[in-house]
């Protein structure tokens, strides 16, 4: 997200609060990730059934993506004339209901990956390797391109959400901003299945790299970048299984 659109100070001042709120959120969903990792090893489907791997996966999204869309959460409370706090909630939540849809997707693929791995290591970690190949052959894809610049532009997104009408329309706003930044991030999430999940290491140097892509001055090299140094462990795990086994 450029940075221009918040370079006005009173802008600043009046976004702030609702941005901080959601990055807020954010910050008590890495606590409640963070204490429910702790001390554990989290392979494959973490040893749980469908509908706790959903809730887990949602606070781990929360976590991650929250801080990331901040500013277009602030940006849109700001087009709000009433009723902020409720309708900022109902976005987050429209958000965040959009990541949790891939729950079953995850859950499904790792699951495989762990139910390959007893009995055919090889095959595993080639798989694995192929992964990460194809997620940073991602990063430099027009599609991710395309995303991301509706990631970064919130102003041509808020004039079209506050556009919106209907009981549900903070709702919809969420899971139409949500369904772009599942375009921009997939790749990135895969990661996690590959390397852990719930590794907090790895969720902390992706969220990390959303970050940098959202609010960078330059996002195609931030991208290319991240693309870059996933692939190159992807690479290199080939040869050296532990750079993902032991992450």
């Amino acid at each position: 997200m450029s940075s221009a659109f918040v370079a006005d100070r009173k802008l600043w001042l009046q976004i702030a609060p609702y941005a901080a709120a959601v990055a807020g959120a954010g910050a008590l969903a890495w606590a409640g990730t963070i204490w429910i990792a702790r001390g554990r090893g989290m392979p494959g489907t973490m040893g749980v059934d469908l509908p706790t791997f959903a809730g887990i996966w949602t606070l781990m999204m929360a976590a991650m993506m929250l801080p990331s869309v901040a500013l277009v959460a602030g940006l849109y409370a700001r087009s709000i004339v009433s009723s902020r706090i409720v309708r900022l909630a109902s976005l987050s939540i429209g958000y965040l209901v959009t990541w949790s849809i891939l729950a079953p997707l995850v859950y499904a693929f790792a699951a495989l990956i762990a139910a390959v791995a007893q009995s055919h290591e090889t095959i595993t970690r080639v798989a694995e390797a192929a992964a990460l190949l194809v997620v940073g052959a991602y990063q430099f894809s027009p599609l991710k391109d395309a995303c991301l610049r509706q990631c970064r532009s919130p102003i041509g997104q808020i004039v079209y959400l506050i556009g919106l009408r209907g009981r549900l329309r903070d709702l919809r706003a969420g899971l139409r901003h949500g369904a772009y930044c599942i375009g921009c991030c997939w790749g990135l999430m895969l990661v996690l299945v590959v390397t852990g999940i719930m590794n907090i290491v790895i969720m902390a140097l992706v969220a990390g790299a959303i970050l940098l892509e959202k609010y960078m001055p330059r996002p195609l090299w931030t991208s290319r970048l991240v693309g870059l140094a996933v692939a190159a462990v992807g690479f290199a795990s080939l040869w050296i299984p532990l750079i993902t086994t032991g992450m």
